[in-house]
This record gives structure tokens, sequence and C-alpha cells, in this order.
């Protein structure tokens, strides 16, 4: 496993299939430990010393898993947002978002509370979403009292372009709010 991890950090190409190569050696190493395989085989499957093998892994907490669930109520989709938004993950938040747009009569919410981190690129597909939902008539908000996410936003600039709730209910009041 860790050798056709390897194989593919070095076969990538772009930067998302680096990000995508790195992850899936992360995994592999994660499971050798799990397996309780000593730092010393991890490390020689790698081509490192022990040492080596151990400093640079050893700090790596358990991935954590993405997930997007989705809630349509009262005419507002709430897709709630779990586990890291990078450029791996990104993608899948984008389809949800144009799939729920598409189906959604009034408007969405993106609820961030759960999101650990949020890299440039999902801050662009969240200001993205918002001129497609303007541009089809419908409403588009944000519902995040994490401190993560809201300093992302702010040091992105993007706070000022997207209309941004504490809680999930205060967004969905600002939409009903604004719809009538």
């Amino acid at each position: 496993m860790a050798s056709e991890a390897i194989a593919l950090v070095a076969g990538a190409e772009s930067d998302s299939e680096v990000l995508a190569a790195k992850h899936e050696l992360a995994q592999a190493v994660s499971a050798a430990r799990a397996l309780e395989i000593s730092w010393q085989t991890i490390g020689d499957a790698l081509g490192m010393r022990r040492g080596a093998a151990y400093q640079r892994f050893r700090h790596r907490t358990p991935l954590r898993s993405f997930a997007i669930h989705e809630s349509p109520i009262d005419g507002v989709t709430v897709l709630s947002v779990r586990g890291e938004l990078d450029a791996l993950t990104v993608p899948q938040l984008a389809d949800a978002i144009s799939r729920c747009l598409a189906e959604v009569p009034l408007g969405l919410i993106v609820d961030l509370e759960g999101v650990t981190f949020l890299c440039s690129k999902g801050a662009r597909a969240l200001v993205d979403a918002n001129g497609s939902a303007r541009s089809g008539g419908k409403r588009f908000a944000l519902a995040a009292q994490s401190s993560t996410v809201s300093r992302s936003l702010n040091l992105m600039g993007v706070d000022e372009l997207l209309d941004h709730y504490p809680t999930v209910h205060a967004a969905m009041m600002g939409l009903h709010a604004a719809d009538g």
C-alpha cells in the first residue's frame, strides 16, 4: 500500500494530484500504524530511516472524514459541511451546491460550523455559489460561528461578499425576512 502511494506522489502532475497522493500516503502510514507495523518497517517501505519516518508521520492526526448532509426545510436547503474544506473536497461541495440550487425554490444555506479548515478554493466556491444563486433569483447564506471559518473568510475578504450568520436558525430567519 505504501509503495503504491509513493508511486502516486512521484507520478503526480498537478497540485490536486500531489495533494491526493500525499493524502493516500498518510492514510497508508496511518493504516500501517493501526496494524501495529513498526516504524522500522514503515521506514523501509518508504525508503527512509526509521527515525525519519517517525518524525515525518508521528504527529499526523487520524484523517478526518469529510461529509455533506442535505436538509430541505421550508423551501430552503441546508447543506451541513463537516471536515476539511480543501482542494480535494471543494469539488464535492461545489457539486452539492449546484445540484441544490437547481432544485431548491427559495435558497440555500451552507452550514460551515463543522468545518475544521477552509482553503481559498473553498472560499472561491462559496463566492461563486452566491453569484449563481443570485443570478437564478435565489438566496444564499452561510452559517458558522466557528472561529476557524470566520477568521478564514475575514482574512480572504470574503465575509464582505456573503450573507453570513452565526447559526442556521439565524440564516433561515434572514433568508425568509429578505424573501417576504
